[in-house]
């Protein structure tokens, strides 16, 4: 029985199915949804309540004195774009998973980054650096 063989990606305009989700509809809400959280002088952290690592992260981000307002944890398996968001952050960091710690524009990754800078003291510093902090 031959195995039917995965079409390699290609040139724009050429797109493989499976790459559809960059223009489709959600994806464009998706992207625009992401890109207005993100902007600006606060935190933000796109997580799955039921992830340990976005429980880290959140545990982490407890430690500090934020003003109010710039910090928001935003639950994305309550969104009805939840694939076509996590498709926009594996396109924006690198990674689809959860959580995405985003630190203004910046991504500084996902729980376990989170945890070694501020085990670092490198945390606190970024975080003043927005002024996010009282």
């Amino acid at each position: 029985m031959l195995k039917p063989q995965r079409s390699p990606p290609v040139a724009f305009g050429h797109l493989r199915p499976e790459l559809s989700y960059f223009f489709s509809e959600g994806a464009k809400m998706a992207q625009q949804f992401v890109k207005a959280e993100i902007k600006g002088d606060k935190v933000v952290v796109f997580l799955k309540p039921t992830c340990p690592y976005c429980v880290m992260a959140e545990d982490v981000l407890s430690n500090y004195n934020f003003k109010p307002g710039h910090l928001k944890c935003i639950n994305i398996s309550e969104h009805s774009e939840m694939n076509a968001i996590q498709d926009y952050l594996l396109e924006l960091t690198g990674a689809r998973t959860v959580p995405r710690v985003f630190i203004g524009e910046n991504c500084i990754g996902g729980g376990s980054d989170v945890e070694a800078l501020h085990k670092s003291g490198k945390l606190e510093g970024m975080l003043k650096s927005i002024g996010a902090l009282q």
